[in-house]
């Protein structure tokens, strides 16, 4: 990424962000850091999702993983630029919920009606929310310091 090679293709992944380069809407040969989770960030919260909802789990230890797992992924990769990842993944994470309810209540002998399954979908996914991603420069105001004589 020095500036003789910058280009769009100029990315690397580190601590599960992916820093790479964008151009300025106004300049395009002028570029700054995005930094967003890595795919292989989305790819482990999945499979840690799929490995910790298994069907011995009532409804309740269900919800309390789910959002736990949810809102610790979400806290670490809250200072990024990722706000369209965060909200593909929170669908991705309902989807992984819905074939948890499905593999629990649909496949016995007496099949939970879908309307039911449905409403408790619903009702249990009712509160889980997309944290507001900002970059960490963003987050507390600017604030001139003592001494400075501003």
């Amino acid at each position: 990424m020095r500036n003789e090679q910058r280009s769009h293709q100029s990315k690397f992944n580190f601590l599960g962000f992916k820093f790479h380069l964008r151009s300025f809407k106004d300049n395009p040969q002028r570029f700054w850091i995005a930094r967003q989770p890595s795919e292989g960030a989305r790819k482990s919260l999945h499979e840690a999702l799929r490995r910790r909802l298994h069907i011995g789990l009532s409804l309740h230890e269900a919800k309390d993983r789910l959002e736990q797992t949810w809102y610790g992924w979400c806290e670490y990769f809250r200072y990024s630029n990722g706000n369209r990842i965060f909200y593909k993944e929170r669908k991705r994470v309902k989807m992984i919920y819905t074939r948890y309810l499905v593999r629990k209540f649909r496949r016995q002998r007496r099949a939970v009606p879908w309307r039911i399954l449905i409403g408790w979908r619903r009702k249990i996914l009712r509160d889980l929310r997309t944290p507001q991603v900002r970059p960490d420069h963003l987050s507390e105001p600017w604030q001139p310091g003592p001494g400075l004589g501003f």
